[in-house]
């Protein structure tokens, strides 16, 4: 065989083990794995943009879609590019700021699986912004605007909220069609009494981290136990608002306590590790062709 020959053979190679790791289950799901491996309440990985959205949690809720007026949803390519299907949901709102033309998933949780007055609440979840709709808007929400937690996104800011107060990771600059991976945690009592710390993390790495006032106190989160967990929206009892325009995907939440260090290696792991085989046929593909230089 000529080294060309040999060239040609190896480059055949390493697109087959290519295509055999990224078809075959060798390498299948470390994303999902990570992210079970942290006992969430719930997980929606958002695969189709269907009527109903399921929950990779055994005995925990799906999702019911809702939508108003003109909104719509649809399923597109995500960022979790190690897991073998790697889908997203299109939230879109189609005529800018009008509350009422939006599409949503409502999660109810009358048995407080999603979230509760307890000492730990947090949300992990992908996000893709998009021009258009309001400039609050809501990816994801535990109970209203003063029951709970959520995420909103205002001129490429994110912010975790809690009753009337926020922290969050201003000025990041997000973007247009550009994933980022976000996290949201509250630890109430926490450094002390009567008080909440909260911390923000991108793309698995903290940006934010406090205790929210409100007049020089304090706040706490109210109750979010049995309102309902809602993703691509905020419900505030029978009404609904601030539609989120743009892609979701992979969303998580929990309520026991999570390593910090967990959210670095959740977003590590939606990007696949090369195998020692593909490894090394890159390295002889390398080799060959310096030689032939």
């Amino acid at each position: 065989m000529t080294r060309q020959h040999a060239y040609r053979f190896l480059a055949i190679c390493l697109v087959a083990t290519l295509l055999a790791v990224f078809s075959s289950g060798a390498h299948a799901g470390p994303y999902r794995d990570a992210v079970l491996a942290d006992n969430p309440a719930g997980y929606w990985r958002l695969e189709s943009a269907g009527a109903t959205i399921s929950n990779e949690v055994a005995g925990s809720p799906g999702g019911t879609l809702v939508i108003e007026g003109t909104g719509e949803v649809s399923s597109m390519s995500g960022p979790i590019f190690s897991e073998p299907s790697n889908n997203a949901i299109w939230f879109n709102e189609t005529v800018g700021s009008d509350n009422s033309n939006g599409a949503l998933y409502e999660v109810l949780d009358a048995a407080a699986q999603l979230g509760s007055n307890g000492a730990y609440f947090a949300v992990e979840f992908w996000i893709n912004t998009a021009d258009g709709g309001q400039g609050n808007q809501n990816p994801v929400a535990k109970g209203g605007a003063t029951a709970g937690a959520t995420f909103f996104n205002k001129a490429g800011d994110f912010s975790f909220g809690v009753n009337t107060c926020c922290l969050g990771a201003q000025g990041v600059g997000v973007a247009n069609d550009v994933w980022k991976h976000l996290v949201g945690t509250m630890e109430r009592d926490t450094p002390n009494a009567g008080e909440t710390t909260m911390t923000v993390y991108v793309d698995g790495v903290q940006v934010d981290s406090g205790i929210p006032m409100d007049g020089g106190n304090p706040v706490q989160q109210n109750d979010n136990s049995t309102n309902p967990f809602t993703i691509g929206g905020l419900r505030l009892g029978t009404n609904y608002y601030n539609p989120w325009q743009g892609k979701l995907d992979e969303v998580a939440v929990y309520t026991q306590p999570v390593d910090p260090a967990r959210w670095t290696a959740h977003f590590n792991a939606a990007v696949p590790e090369p195998s020692a085989g593909v490894l090394m046929l890159i390295g002889a593909l390398a080799l060959l062709r310096r030689r032939r230089g």
